[in-house]
């Protein structure tokens, strides 16, 4: 299924971030219910990109993942208490073995998995746009989130990406639930109420069609806690490695369009991702890289990190 771009918005890499989209192709999901589990990474000083990832998912569609899930759990990660996290891999040596089983595993969801990679500093939105934006998209808690102009922006891009994986992939009439960690867009009530204003608005100017249900939580409430971090570390790694490659491939070569032929130098973690993610096959997880750039003297760039 081809994604279908949005009409256009006068914010340049929303924009950009369509005409990438329709490159990507959709897997069907026709299930009553859709999951989307979002992570994030901004402002690490070790990268040179913020990344928003995102999986789309029908858990009725999942049987094998849990299953394999549930193997990892009860002889790798068996102390009831750890969730996979990138940042946590190299000091923690239970996350490390189950590392590499779950990628593998992560294999048998169903659904599209996508990192959209941020240059820092290259697609912010313009101070004449705020007011706006905060009055198009309902924003209530205007004067606070100017204080924080850029955990505002961070929302913003959350909300735009996940409605627009919404709005690429549902048939009429599906529940949507989107799952994320308790980070800045989900903060505090007045701070989650905002997003999900946000999240609507964008559904209402691209989704053509109904859905029956759209709701939220966080792994704060979550009555199972480590089965949806679970799920939510799928993003969460794809976040880490999308960070460390992404930056040494723009620090080597200056620009990733131009990129060719060996890597970079790179963590074992990120080159053992990295042997996962080409290994596309016929899995049900279709996994992508996409990046938005900007080039010295030269007109930004998106692009999907394709097979190799």
């Amino acid at each position: 299924m081809d994604w279908n771009p949005p009409r256009r918005l006068f914010i340049p890499w929303l924009e950009k971030l369509s005409g990438l989209l329709a490159q990507v192709r959709m897997p069907l999901l026709r299930g009553r219910r859709l999951w989307i589990a979002t992570d994030y990474c901004f402002n690490d000083r070790a990268s040179d990109f913020d990344v928003i990832g995102l999986l789309v998912t029908d858990p009725d569609a999942c049987g094998e993942w849990l299953r394999l899930r549930n193997q990892i759990r009860a002889n790798v990660l068996n102390d009831g208490k750890r969730s996979l996290s990138w940042k946590k891999l190299d000091s923690d040596g239970m996350r490390a073995r189950a590392y590499l089983p779950f990628l593998w595993a992560a294999n048998h969801i169903y659904g599209p998995a996508i990192t959209i990679a941020f240059h820092r500093d290259t697609f912010d939105i313009e101070t004449t746009d705020l007011d706006r934006v905060f009055e198009a998209f309902g924003v209530a808690e205007a004067e606070k989130w100017k204080r924080k102009r850029p955990n505002f922006e961070h929302m913003f891009r959350i909300a735009y990406c996940t409605a627009m994986m919404v709005a690429g992939l549902p048939r009429p009439n599906q529940a949507i639930h989107w799952l994320s960690d308790q980070d800045a867009a989900f903060a505090d009530e007045k701070v989650e109420n905002d997003t999900m204003a946000a999240f609507r608005s964008f559904l209402n100017l691209y989704l053509p069609h109904p859905i029956s249900e759209l709701r939220y939580s966080t792994t704060a409430l979550s009555a199972e806690p480590l089965f949806q971090e679970d799920l939510l570390s799928v993003p969460d790694l794809m976040c880490g490695a999308a960070c460390e490659i992404h930056t040494a491939m723009k620090r080597q070569c200056g620009n990733l369009s131009d990129f060719q032929g060996q890597f970079p130098d790179l963590s074992d973690r990120a080159r053992e991702f990295l042997d996962w993610y080409a290994n596309r096959g016929q899995w049900p997880l279709k996994r992508y890289f996409c990046s938005f750039e900007s080039r010295e003297g030269r007109v930004p760039s998106a692009g999907i990190l394709r097979s190799f």
